[in-house]
């Protein structure tokens, strides 16, 4: 599944010429097979896709309501972690959507979501795509946070705070809005198409404006940000080696957010690897058995974040065992020891 697509597009019966192409995420959800490559791929997602849900949608509601918590709005991180948290389950319940279509498909029977308006149709493409580009660029507002950190460890007292991250979420939240307000103006409903938008200027620039921001950009700038933070962190290995507990804490958290930044690369390069090289070369037949597979690691970026947090993140373990009784230890100077959270 690449970002966006402008193949198979189609001529207008009202004799002007025009060219329309349905609007990617329209697509995505209401042809779900022809969006696959390969049969094995429509089994990839029909099996693999249910437990993805069901764990990450699971993860995602605990990360939000840990990261909510008091202990935890005391530092700056957890406001992206939270967002991310919200924006990562409206993905998951994108693709819950998609695989309801799949599996009737599957059996037979008519797809039972279907974008048939044009508000629908501004919805589809519009709030996905900015959800979509939001994703992305939390991880990379996590990664920054975290060079800034280990750069400069006396500036960042100043910069990574609570109420810096809040207005910097803002931020985030408005920019995607306006760098996308043109999908409304050039979103069409045809009864006949669905919902379209125009070949010539309007998708060629959605597809490379979306694309752009929603893989290409981002894993940039992550892949340079962790090489930053990991050639820092090996030059102070030695000062941080038995140091005080502060510092301890703050490495901690570094390789945490770390783990999450580096899995968003890993698990969201194949897909734009494939989106790239398919726009480039076209006639490679043989990348299209590597696109499923692509799409499904991209799937489980969405997914696995909360799990992340609990294997590298020591306070994220000990909120989550506070937050739910059934996990606490009973043992309350451990727990009071362990939920004492990191200062940046």
């Amino acid at each position: 599944m690449s970002v966006l697509s402008v193949d198979n597009g189609t001529e207008d019966g009202n004799g002007t010429g025009a060219i329309w192409l349905p609007n990617y995420w329209s697509s995505f959800v209401e042809r779900p097979t022809s969006q696959q490559s390969t049969s094995v791929g429509v089994w990839i997602r029909l099996v693999g896709l249910p437990p993805v849900l069901l764990l990450g949608i699971i993860g995602n509601i605990l990360a939000i309501l840990v990261m909510s918590r008091p202990a935890m709005r005391r530092h700056s991180f957890s406001c992206y972690l939270l967002l991310l948290g919200v924006c990562d389950n409206i993905s998951l319940l994108v693709r819950l959507l998609f695989w309801i279509n799949l599996f009737l498909e599957f059996k037979g029977f008519p797809v039972v979501i279907t974008f048939t308006n044009l508000p629908a149709c501004i919805i589809s493409e519009y709030f996905i795509t900015v959800n979509t580009v939001v994703c992305s660029w939390v991880v990379v507002c996590i990664t920054y946070e975290r060079v800034i950190i280990v750069l400069f460890p006396l500036t960042c007292a100043k910069l990574c705070k609570p109420y810096i991250s809040r207005r910097v979420v803002a931020l985030l939240i408005l920019f995607p809005f306006l760098l996308m307000a043109y999908i409304p103006f050039n979103t069409r409903y045809l009864p006949h198409l669905g919902c379209v938008m125009r070949y010539i200027p309007d998708m060629l620039m959605h597809y490379i404006i979306a694309t752009t921001f929603v893989t290409m950009l981002p894993l940039a700038l992550i892949f340079l940000g962790n090489a930053v933070i990991i050639i820092q962190l090996k030059r102070q290995s030695k000062r941080i080696t038995g140091t005080g507990k502060r510092e301890d804490n703050v490495s901690r958290v570094t390789t945490m957010l770390v783990t999450v930044s580096l899995a968003f690369f890993i698990l969201v390069l194949p897909n734009a690897l494939m989106a790239l090289l398919l726009a480039l070369r076209p006639d490679w037949g043989i990348l299209r058995a590597a696109v499923d597979p692509a799409a499904f690691l991209w799937d489980l970026n969405f997914a696995i974040n909360f799990y992340l947090y609990v294997i590298t993140g020591g306070n994220v373990r000990t909120e989550a065992k506070e937050m739910l009784p059934c996990f606490k230890t009973g043992t309350t100077e451990t727990a009071q020891r362990n939920s004492v959270m990191l200062r940046k």
